[in-house]
């Protein structure tokens, strides 16, 4: 749904707001990010202060996606936390901690 806001900047909050209602932890004027955003579960997100993500990045699998502050994303940019063992193809997951001040 946020996806649908166009990316101007006096609209950031609008777009931070309805992700939040997908259950993403966020400060609504913390984040800005450009569409499109692919989440498969936005509750496992949280973002902290000052982050950018820049357009066309997804966050998928069932681990936990920690973002500190002051954290700017790439474009393209996967942040995978599941994946499966080669041969028996048992589903692992873990989860994503990116601290404060990363580009």
């Amino acid at each position: 749904m946020a996806n649908l806001v166009p990316d101007f900047f006096v609209l950031r909050i609008i777009k931070a707001v309805l992700l939040r209602c997908t259950g993403a932890k966020l400060n609504i004027f913390g984040l800005y990010f450009l569409s499109s955003l692919h989440v498969d579960r936005p509750w496992q997100i949280t973002f902290g202060k000052g982050v950018f993500v820049n357009r066309n990045c997804t966050f998928e699998g069932l681990g936990r996606v920690v973002i500190g502050n002051n954290v700017q994303i790439g474009p393209n940019v996967v942040l995978a936390t599941t994946n499966h063992q080669l041969g028996d193809m048992q589903v692992v997951s873990g989860d994503i901690h990116i601290l404060d001040n990363v580009w």
